[in-house]
């Protein structure tokens, strides 16, 4: 049986990263299917049983669980695997808890959602995303419309501005548009449905590296100051991993940003004379970039949010504490 909706929390947790609710895969064990699958501070997979602001998050790494633990925190059969045992397995492997990495992984990993509603965004990110989706729709609205900013500016929903185009001109450039996509005119409302999630997620991931990347400044920036430390700068171990993590940070960022520059520089080539080819390339290109785009982003994102939240201001923590 299908568990009901998901809560607030849960809804915040199936947009993230780095978070996932157990419900959303067939766990049969109660106080499992209420946890949340996470990568904590050292990127280790665990268990969330409870988080709060009082006790803060109560965590079994996943690695300690086993049959003989699950037996007396859970009541599992002492004999044998339990299947959640297996389901658990599987998901501890995984680089990323984001649902375009899951699509791929949970047909990977034979592992059915509960529901395919948890392998969406929700409305509310889904809005939040927009500006990030226009940057890569603009083209094909501006060759449906011509003048696409402010078609985009009376519309909440870029697909229905072409599932009920209101001008003469923007009809015939559909026609034009199922033609070059080699699709009959009616198969087009489909083909935009798979666009926009499909750039749906490049706007899910380019938030994500706007978010963080002001959090990787102002990290780089608080290690260059503690470098200047006269304890800490006469201490050669702290100044070679210090160099090392801003190194490796820096060549994550830039890894990750030159990615979605290709992705744009190859959008505005799709769109010069579009053919089902390109389309098809772009789309490719994508989904082979989403599983390693979000391992890269989910490691950053819990190592910088959690230096963010220890220390959110300069003056919290001395160096001694920041080293």
């Amino acid at each position: 049986m299908e568990d009901a909706a998901l809560t607030e929390q849960e809804i915040a947790d199936n947009d993230s990263l780095y978070r996932m609710p157990l419900r959303v895969v067939p766990i049969e064990t109660t106080p499992l299917r209420r946890s949340v699958l996470i990568k904590n501070t050292s990127l280790i997979p665990a268990l969330e049983m409870f988080r709060n602001q009082e006790s803060g998050s109560g965590q079994v790494l996943l690695h300690d669980l086993s049959q003989e633990k699950g037996h007396h925190m859970f009541g599992w059969p002492e004999d044998g695997k339990h299947p959640d045992m297996k389901i658990l397995e599987a998901l501890g492997r995984l680089e990323a808890y984001d649902i375009y990495s899951l699509r791929i992984q949970f047909r990977e990993l034979g592992i059915e959602p509960t529901s395919v509603d948890y392998l969406k965004l929700s409305p509310e990110k889904q809005e939040s995303l927009r500006s990030y989706m226009q940057i890569f729709t603009l083209p094909l609205i501006e060759s449906i419309y011509g003048d696409a900013e402010n078609t985009v500016k009376k519309s909440l929903d870029v697909v229905d501005l072409f599932r009920n185009p209101d001008t003469g001109a923007a009809k015939r450039n559909l026609f034009k548009l199922a033609d070059k996509l080699q699709v009959d005119v009616m198969e087009i409302p489909r083909f935009l449905d798979d666009f926009s999630d499909v750039y749906l997620s490049l706007a899910y991931f380019k938030e994500y590296v706007d978010d963080l990347t002001p959090k990787f400044l102002q990290m780089v920036e608080e290690l260059k100051e503690l470098e200047s430390n006269w304890e800490l700068s006469r201490d050669p171990n702290f100044l070679k991993v210090s160099r090392q993590v801003q190194s490796d940070l820096n060549d994550l960022i830039t890894s990750v940003t030159s990615r979605f520059e290709a992705f744009r520089q190859k959008t505005d080539y799709m769109w010069h004379e579009i053919s089902a080819d390109k389309y098809r390339d772009v789309k490719e290109l994508v989904g082979d970039a989403q599983r390693t785009v979000s391992g890269v982003l989910c490691g950053l994102g819990v190592k910088l949010n959690a230096w963010n939240e220890r220390f959110p201001k300069k003056d919290v923590g001395g160096p001694v504490a920041r080293n």
